[in-house]
Order: structure tokens, then C-alpha cells, then sequence
């Protein structure tokens, strides 16, 4: 798993037990075991972050779907 994965993970748990807006880039950082220098090589800020994980979620939803669509008419 790269540091942007491990960015987008650590929101995702997070998430699971704060709001969005109470979470801070050092609290993220901490959790996803990389540098505060590493979030901001990816990210220009959490607002951006948020996006990149929607977009990694609907991704992920959408290969799923279709390996089981596969699966499906086999």
C-alpha cells in the first residue's frame, strides 16, 4: 500500500469516528503512519483529500459490481 492509499484508508477509519471537520492533517498523519511533508506531496489540503477518497470508493465499488457481474454470467 502506497501513502496516498495509506491517506485515503486513514480517513476512511477516522471517519468511522469523527466528523469530517473535526479531524486535523496531524491526526491523519498519525494514524496513516506517514509524515506531515508526505500529505502535502498528494493533498493540498483535507478538502482535497475527501475527494480523492469519494473517487477511490465509487472505484472500488464499481470493480466490485463488475467482478461480480462476472461472476454472474458465468
Amino acid at each position: 500500500m502506497n501513502s496516498k492509499e495509506k491517506l485515503i484508508n486513514g480517513l476512511l477509519e477516522l471517519l468511522n469516528i469523527k466528523d469530517f471537520m473535526d479531524i486535523t492533517i496531524s491526526e491523519l498523519c498519525i494514524v496513516s503512519k506517514v509524515h506531515r511533508t508526505t500529505f502535502y506531496a498528494y493533498f493540498e489540503n483535507m478538502f482535497d483529500l475527501l475527494e480523492a477518497t469519494k473517487e477511490y470508493c465509487i472505484n472500488k465499488f464499481l470493480s466490485e459490481v463488475k467482478t461480480l457481474t462476472k461472476m454472474m454470467i458465468i
